[in-house]
Formats: C-alpha cells, sequence, structure tokens
C-alpha cells in the first residue's frame, strides 16, 4: 500500500514538474513574440518616419518638430466615449 501512495505520489510529482515546465515555456514564447512585435513596430515607425522626412524635404529636426505640431493642430481630439454596458436582457435596444 505504501509503495502505490509513493508511486502515485511521484507520477504527481511528475505531472506537476511538467506542467510548471510547459508553463515557463509559454510564457518565454510569450515574451519572445511580444519582443518580435514590438521589434516590428519600431521597424515600421522608423520607415515612416524616413519616408515623412524625404517626401516633406525635412532637413532637421527643428523642421520636423514643426511639421509634427502642424499637423497635430490639424486633427480634432475627440474625447473617448464610455462604452454602454452590455445587458444580457436586450433592453438596450
Amino acid at each position: 500500500m505504501a509503495k502505490k501512495v509513493l508511486l502515485d505520489s511521484n507520477k504527481t510529482n511528475k505531472q506537476v514538474a511538467a506542467v510548471l515546465k510547459a508553463q515557463k515555456t509559454l510564457k518565454d514564447e510569450k515574451a519572445k513574440l511580444r519582443s518580435s512585435q514590438e521589434e516590428e513596430t519600431d521597424k515600421a515607425f522608423i520607415e515612416l518616419g524616413e519616408k515623412i522626412v524625404k517626401h516633406y524635404h525635412i532637413k532637421s529636426v527643428s523642421e520636423l518638430d514643426s511639421w509634427y505640431r502642424k499637423i497635430i493642430q490639424q486633427v480634432p481630439y475627440k474625447e473617448p466615449q464610455e462604452s454602454q454596458p452590455f445587458n444580457s436582457d436586450n433592453s438596450n435596444q
């Protein structure tokens, strides 16, 4: 009986270890993906910036700052609207 309990305990410990290892692997993979996505985003912003500088013939940081401020003033700012809570009885419709 004690041998069976010991075997079951050992099996459970192996399962726990396997789950912990899988969780760590998943966490590591998510971190790699997030890092990769951040690199792609950074690259896209740099490429966009280069295109803007080339297209508008911007020659200095102060010209870029001036251009950016002018563009921002042209775009109206809207306050975010609060979303309506979902009601399961469909009384909001």
